[in-house]
């Protein structure tokens, strides 16, 4: 559905944008989300850093390790060890038929998710044949493996505690104390949906989306208190 706002929550909008920051309610509570300074995005470099080298030190294979294990892995069993470039091939083409000629205007005309799905099957049917059929068919069977190597590989778990340091900066309370006060206690955080439900939030604030929750307009005097 086309993104429709009111008069108010898009001044409210632009006041997040123009702050930088958004005021939301997850999980009945009152959270301030901020987009993370120069400071704190060099400090979660660090700790992707060294993160990293200590996975590799360990022994947890590399992004690129693991695709050439799930290659070799692949071809070991007597299917071609590229059907899964392949596969990345077909769907690139299946996109660039998405958005071709007025496709981003029928996309963002869509009103249902019905509409988008019309929208992609008639995409598919369009550059799939027997040869692209029979790609993807081959490379669903290993699309589970190798979601489980590219997601436990050393860049992806340092990646992720680069993401968690973050979020834990960048998530405060009402009162403008952060919600988990130190890294520790994000990883201590029994409530993985509220992880969840901020990092999505905290993405859609960084990529200039609106909220998907409840967006809290701070009152006169909330405000005066925290000034």
């Amino acid at each position: 559905m086309p993104l429709e706002l009111t008069k108010e929550e898009m001044t409210d909008f632009l006041r997040e944008i123009k702050t930088g920051r958004r005021i939301v309610t997850l999980k009945e509570k009152i959270l301030v989300l901020q987009l993370p300074s120069m400071q704190i995005m060099n400090e979660a470099s660090v700790i992707f850093s060294k993160v990293l080298m200590s996975l590799l030190e360990n022994g947890v294979p590399s992004r690129a390790k693991s695709q050439q294990m799930l290659k070799d892995q692949i071809k070991s069993m007597g299917t071609d060890s590229d059907i899964l470039q392949k596969r990345d091939k077909v769907l690139q083409q299946i996109q660039e038929a998405i958005t071709e000629s007025n496709g981003e205007e029928i996309i963002a005309a869509a009103k249902t998710a019905a509409d988008l799905s019309r929208l992609v099957t008639a995409a598919t049917n369009k550059v799939l044949n027997v040869e692209s059929a029979s790609v993807l068919e081959q490379a669903a069977s290993w699309e589970y493996m190798e979601m489980e190597l590219i997601s436990n590989c050393a860049e992806a778990k340092a990646e992720g505690e680069r993401d968690l340091y973050i979020l834990h900066k960048c998530t405060l309370t009402s009162e403008g104390k952060q919600l988990w006060p130190d890294f520790d206690a994000i990883h201590d955080e029994t409530d993985i949906d509220l992880i969840q439900q901020v990092q999505s939030e905290l993405l859609r604030l960084k990529q200039g989306m609106p909220s998907a929750f409840e967006m809290v307009i701070p009152q006169v005097e909330e405000k005066l208190k925290n000034d």
